[in-house]
């Protein structure tokens, strides 16, 4: 995942990249139904509860951050979704947690890079099953 904080709009503009069939077979169970993520509003809607459920920011004071659904791109092989997060106070203190298919994929690890207005450099998080803790976004 990419997150890219805005300051001219104070908000995170965050891309994430998952595997198409991963996500299709977690909601698939979690569902018990037959999912087709590319197939209509309805799945777009359970990828997207899913992966929001997954993706926390925390505010200073601990707070959760609503995240603003905007949409996702699906492939063959993969779903692209993108994710704002409203970011109104100061970026420190502001911390990060990605635990996405970590309950269906036990060896799963997530990348988080973190940029300022689209510049190359970025500070990198990394998540694992056994790291779940929230991590302090470093912001470039």
């Amino acid at each position: 995942a990419t997150a890219d904080y805005n300051a001219a709009s104070k908000s995170l503009e965050i891309t994430l990249a998952a595997s198409a069939d991963d996500i299709q077979a977690v909601l698939r169970r979690d569902t018990g139904k037959e999912i087709e993520i590319d197939r209509g509003k309805q799945a777009e809607q359970l990828v997207a509860a899913y992966i929001t459920k997954h993706l926390e920011f925390r505010d200073p004071a601990g707070k959760r951050i609503a995240l603003k659904w905007i949409g996702m791109e699906v492939t063959v092989t993969k779903i692209t979704a993108y994710i704002e997060a409203p970011i109104p106070g100061p970026l420190a203190g502001l911390r990060v947690r990605n635990t996405l298919l970590f309950d269906f994929l036990p060896d799963q690890a997530n990348m988080m890079s973190v940029r300022r207005d689209r510049q190359s450099k970025a500070s990198d998080h990394l998540f694992t099953p056994t790291s779940r803790d929230f991590q302090p976004v470093r912001v470039p």
